[in-house]
C-alpha cells in the first residue's frame, strides 16, 4: 500500500492540462510468478493509518470490509482485475495492471492518468493505491519511501500541457529559462534557496544522473550521460517539487 498527499503537488499551473499519471516501484527481491503474470493496482477508497494498518484492519478503531483479498486477480479472459461482491475499500475496476519486474528489468510503471487524475482537485478524498500481485505463491518485496537509494523509491510522475509551473505570483518556471541545451552538456539552472535533490531520468523512470544542492546556482550534465530524446528533470526540496521534460538530439 502506497499513501500520496496530493495536497503537496505545489507545482502544477491552475490551467495545467494533465496528459498522463505514473506510478512505479522498484523490485528489490521476492517471487516473480510465472511467465507473464501481472500486478494490479487499486485506488484505496477508505482512510488507512499507515502506522496502524494491518491485514485486517485500516486503523486500530476500523476494520478493512474487503478481507477476500486473495480472490481480486487479473483475468486474462476478460481482461481486467476480477471483482465480486464485497465491501468498498478499493476502487473497481483496477487503476492499471503491469508485469511483474525482475532482477532484469526491476522497474514497474503503471499508467492510472483516469483513475487519479480527478483527485488532484480534491486531494482528500485520495487515500492512496494498493498493489496486489497475482502469483501463484511466495511474496514481493519494493523499495519504499524510506530506502536508502533515493533514486529508488516509488514515484508518482505527472505530466502535462501548460505554461509553465508557478512558484508564485511574481516567478514562473519554464524549461526555457531553466534549462540551455549546449553543444557537450546541458545546463540545468536550479532556482531554490534550500537544500535539494536533482534526478534526470529516462521516459522508464532509470536514473541517468543525480546531485545535491543548495542555492541557486547552473550546473553541469554532460550530454554522453544522457537519453537520446526525452529526459525527465525532477526537483525537489522540502517546500516544493517539480518536473520538466527536455529533448536531446543527436
Amino acid at each position: 500500500m502506497f499513501k500520496f498527499d496530493l495536497s503537496n503537488i505545489t507545482g502544477l499551473p491552475v490551467n495545467a492540462n494533465i496528459t498522463e499519471i505514473t506510478f512505479s516501484v522498484y523490485y528489490t527481491e521476492g517471487d516473480t510468478g510465472e511467465t507473464g503474470k501481472v500486478c494490479s493496482l487499486f485506488v484505496i477508497s477508505k482512510y488507512w493509518n499507515s502506522t496502524e494498518v494491518t491485514w485486517n484492519n485500516a486503523t486500530k478503531t476500523d476494520k478493512w470490509e474487503q478481507l477476500d483479498l486473495d480472490t481480486k486477480f487479473f483475468d486474462w479472459d476478460v481482461g481486467d482485475t476480477v471483482t465480486s461482491p464485497g465491501g468498498g475499500d478499493r476502487v473497481f475496476p483496477c487503476a492499471a495492471i503491469a508485469p511483474v519486474a525482475n532482477a532484469t528489468s526491476p522497474w514497474e510503471t503503471y499508467t492510472i492518468t483516469a483513475a487519479v487524475q480527478k483527485y488532484i482537485k480534491n486531494p482528500g478524498d485520495f487515500y492512496g493505491l494498493y498493489l496486489k500481485p497475482y502469483l501463484d505463491n511466495g511474496g514481493r518485496w519494493y523499495a519504499s519511501s524510506e530506502y536508502t537509494e533515493q533514486d529508488k523509491r516509488p514515484k508518482l510522475t505527472i505530466k502535462y500541457d501548460g505554461t509553465g509551473i508557478l512558484l508564485n505570483s511574481k516567478q514562473k518556471i519554464t524549461s526555457h529559462n531553466l534549462i540551455k541545451i549546449k553543444p557537450h552538456c546541458v545546463q540545468i539552472f536550479i532556482p531554490l534557496n534550500h537544500n535539494y535533490h536533482v534526478d534526470i531520468l529516462d521516459l522508464k523512470g532509470r536514473t541517468l544522473q543525480s546531485f545535491i544542492g543548495y542555492g541557486k546556482k547552473w550546473y553541469q550534465a554532460p550530454k554522453a550521460r544522457l537519453n537520446n530524446g526525452i529526459n525527465v528533470l525532477y526537483v525537489t526540496n522540502g517546500d516544493l517539487k517539480f518536473i520538466l521534460n527536455f529533448v536531446i538530439v543527436r
